[in-house]
């Protein structure tokens, strides 16, 4: 268990090669250079923990691009929470949160489970998710008046919500949505494009809400 949880980028992995071969060379030939190769390298692979470091204010949201499921990630330093659909596979959830995490240097995770109208607050954002459209929408969009509107699965079925009163607001598309909705959308042109994200056409939205040093 403990060897499948450890994993390695592919910059960790280099690094430990050239080092264990330097250390090979200095052991078989008593190369000096050997010596220096391995210096250098234990020194390159703090780089990694320096740049996690300097990102530990970091904020930000994301909206990856699940398929047909949605995963929402809220990152506030090195720790993460991931809010996703109860439908999503384990180990898809695994291998996407994973490569995440790889990549930013992250060592801390919770996962949530989405609702069907989700309302959470980050930092001072105001996020409202919702998976069914009814003739409630309009009326749940005036009263929270988010500053993050995430449409997913059959949220756009009716798109008579999208109107001027939220066009302060960024609205999110995800890649869940149905690919028919989005087309009635597109063509409907209800809105102003301008605030409008979807994912399905954009790749992952990432919203950065700020960087504390």
């Amino acid at each position: 268990a403990v060897i499948q949880d450890l994993s390695l980028s592919n910059y960790q992995l280099t690094l430990l090669i050239t080092l264990l071969l330097a250390l090979t060379s200095f052991i078989l030939f008593k190369q000096k250079r050997a010596v220096h190769v391995a210096i250098l390298v234990l020194i390159a692979t703090q780089i990694p923990w320096i740049v996690n470091f300097n990102k530990s204010g970091t904020e930000e949201l994301l909206v990856f691009n699940a398929g047909r499921n949605t995963l929402i990630g809220f990152r506030s330093g090195n720790r993460v929470l991931f809010v996703c659909d109860s439908s999503i596979a384990p180990h898809y959830l695994n291998r996407i949160t994973h490569n995440y995490m790889l990549a930013n240097n992250l060592n801390a995770i919770g996962v949530d489970t989405l609702a069907s109208v989700d309302f959470r607050k980050f930092k001072d954002k105001k996020i409202l998710t919702i998976e069914n459209s009814s003739e409630y929408t309009n009326k749940l969009i005036e009263t929270v008046k988010p500053d993050l509107l995430i449409l997913r699965k059959s949220a756009l079925k009716t798109n008579e919500f999208l109107t001027k009163e939220i066009s302060n607001c960024t609205i999110v598309m995800d890649a869940s949505v149905y690919r028919s909705h989005i087309l009635k959308y597109c063509t409907d042109s209800v809105t102003n494009r301008d605030n409008v994200h979807i994912v399905k056409e954009s790749g992952a939205f990432v919203q950065a809400l700020s960087t504390q040093k």
